[in-house]
């Protein structure tokens, strides 16, 4: 009963921490909508702006036991490759959809192809110095980092694909295709930072709002943050509903899994 209790904790943590990192909901109905509304890169889906920073269902992953897995074969607590022998886990998807066929950024190399949306950030390696651009500004003979070491891009072009899917790491990058990519993208700091000039730290700044979700993979471990994690997902689906109704319904949660916890433990 104690560690159910501990679990339903979890998932009350979970919900709360999606309450404050939630992207305020902006309605609309045309992408035209979301961009008049200071939200680039963002889509019109069901009437809502969302940010499709994400990479296609067919994308592949290595993982720590050698394997390789496609995007949308992958879960939480996974340990997947974050760069050439460096491994970090899964704690979470900032969008996970099957169903959705999108519009691809298409970069190669002379042996590896990543394709991710336009507002998602990659590490080019700039005369020794790690810089992070959007994939949207990348252009041909920028260098990437690769299974295999530095890469120039050789070729850009766009792409139409089906799925929709980010995991988080706990780390700050992933592996993907033999390309390292950051896992974050455009979310509600762009417009200041853009302003200011300092795009190129937006991913930094994500991962530290992030730190305290981290922290609590790390606090619980995996088998009961995972275990947390499902419970929450097969109630609300949490990648989607965290921007759609992450508020309403992470405090209902929260509330319920607290008052049950205190009258478990």
């Amino acid at each position: 009963m104690a560690s159910l209790a501990a679990v339903f904790a979890v998932v009350s943590l979970l919900g709360l921490f999606s309450t404050v990192f939630a992207t305020n909901i902006v309605s609309c109905t045309t992408t035209a909508d979301c961009t008049t509304a200071g939200l680039t890169g963002f889509t019109c889906n069901n009437g809502i702006c969302q940010n499709p920073g994400c990479f296609p269902g067919d994308a592949m992953v290595h993982m720590y036991s050698g394997e390789m897995k496609t995007m949308k074969e992958l879960k939480i607590g996974d340990k997947v490759a974050v760069g050439k022998n460096s491994f970090s886990d899964i704690y979470a998807f900032g969008h996970k959809d099957l169903d959705v066929v999108s519009e691809f950024v298409q970069v190669k190399t002379e042996a590896n192809t990543l394709e991710l949306t336009a507002g998602h950030f990659v590490p080019v390696n700039t005369k020794g110095e790690i810089i992070y651009k959007r994939a949207a500004d990348l252009k041909v003979g920028d260098s990437l980092s690769t299974i295999s070491g530095a890469s120039p891009i050789t070729e850009i072009s766009k792409v139409d694909k089906l799925g929709l899917y980010n995991p988080l790491t706990l780390s700050g990058n992933i592996l993907v295709n033999n390309v390292v990519a950051s896992v974050h993208s455009e979310w509600f700091l762009d417009s200041l930072f853009d302003a200011l000039g300092a795009s190129e730290y937006l991913p930094y700044a994500y991962q530290s709002l992030l730190a305290p979700v981290r922290a609590l993979y790390n606090i619980a471990g995996s088998k009961l943050y995972s275990a947390g994690y499902s419970m929450l997902d097969s109630c609300v689906n949490v990648a989607d509903s965290g921007t759609k109704y992450g508020g309403p319904i992470a405090i209902t949660i929260g509330i319920g899994a607290l008052a049950f916890a205190a009258r478990s433990i």
